[in-house]
């Protein structure tokens, strides 16, 4: 996504500009949410999802691809398979 938004915005050295990857960034992080919807809880879902694929995305540019699966694995261990865990 950033990689086509980065053709058209992007700055002198054909790097995206920081626009383009919010854009880019905003619209995966809401598909990310849609790729988590359950048939309830769509605000929920979306809002939570969102936050983190914001973050992950972010983790991502920074510090590449390896950090944002990092952070993906430890969010769903503390927030999914630790409760389940705990019950």
């Amino acid at each position: 996504m950033l990689w086509l938004i980065g053709r058209v915005w992007h700055i002198s050295q054909g790097r995206p500009s920081r626009g383009a990857f919010w854009t880019a960034n905003t619209l995966v992080a809401v598909l990310f949410g849609l790729g988590h919807l359950p048939a309830a809880a769509i605000l929920y879902v979306l809002s939570l999802n969102g936050v983190a694929a914001l973050l992950f995305g972010y983790l991502f540019w920074r510090d590449g691809l390896e950090s944002a699966m990092i952070a993906h694995f430890f969010a769903d261990i503390m927030l999914v398979i630790a409760p389940a865990i705990l019950r």
